[in-house]
């Protein structure tokens, strides 16, 4: 298939600074709980609630346990910034964070990781936005983080592809062309590297870059109707735990009184 080029805003970037939703997506637990594991290992892990408020803190929560070399590839729409829906954000001031990303980052670069945005904006290859203005909305990203975070919540790179769904392309999203560059040019393997996002498209892509890449789904943005739905079935599994075990202390008490 053929390459859609990287797009100056995303070279710029350079010199400067996963919709299906399939059980083979693992997900974190709450920043403050228990730690994850480290951004290592095959993909297909049990899958673990992810909290709505802060969709990469799961992330940061990893890297807190001191990694050696990791690269988090972060989805930009849903997963750092709200996402206002179709065509996505075409002006600076629609552009607002997630609440608790800009900190979670934070944490992320304090561990030593290597943060990077790997974001599909076709609204650019539909002639909606140009690459100035999509340049401009990525320098309002950077200043919205580090007001809210600090210095420490910086990007690394930004890679974004531009081309419409309808073009060839084997850096877009579902294609792994952008997380196989960060990669490279950050120098991480894929078993150093993981991918947060709130698609399947997402999660898509992070697979096609090598089974070791880990896989993070969150519960904002598009993969909020996967967090309800895990709440659903962890309330009924519960409950059901809960029956059984009344069931057991009441047989275990009539095998006593028989006795």
């Amino acid at each position: 298939s053929s390459q859609c080029p990287a797009p100056a805003s995303r070279r710029a970037h350079h010199r400067g600074k996963p919709r299906s939703r399939a059980c083979s997506v693992r997900m974190s637990g709450h920043a403050g709980s228990s730690p994850a594991p480290r951004f290592s290992g095959h993909p297909r892990r049990p899958l673990v609630r992810t909290p709505r408020r802060s969709p990469v803190s799961t992330a940061a929560s990893t890297s807190g346990r001191g990694l050696r070399r990791s690269l988090v590839l972060l989805d930009r729409d849903g997963v750092i910034n709200e996402d206002v829906g179709s065509p996505g954000v075409c002006h600076v001031d629609d552009f607002r964070l997630v609440p608790g990303a800009a900190a979670a980052i934070a944490k992320l670069k304090r561990a030593g990781a290597t943060v990077c945005v790997v974001t599909n904006q076709t609204c650019v290859g539909k002639g909606l936005v140009t690459e100035l203005e999509l340049d401009g909305i990525h320098r309002r990203m950077r200043d919205l983080l580090q007001e809210e975070g600090g210095e420490d919540a910086s990007i690394d790179s930004i890679h974004v592809a531009t081309t419409i769904s309808t073009i060839p392309c084997d850096r877009r999203k579902p294609s792994p062309g952008m997380v196989l560059e960060a990669m490279a040019a950050h120098g991480f393997a894929p078993d150093d590297t993981c991918f947060v996002g709130d698609t399947a498209t997402d999660m898509q892509a992070a697979f096609r870059a090598g089974a070791g890449v880990t896989r993070v789904l969150v519960g904002t943005g598009y993969g909020e109707p996967v967090y309800e739905a895990l709440l659903r079935v962890s309330a009924r599994e519960n409950a059901e735990t809960a029956r059984t075990r009344e069931r057991s202390r009441d047989t275990e008490t009539e095998t006593e009184t028989e006795t």
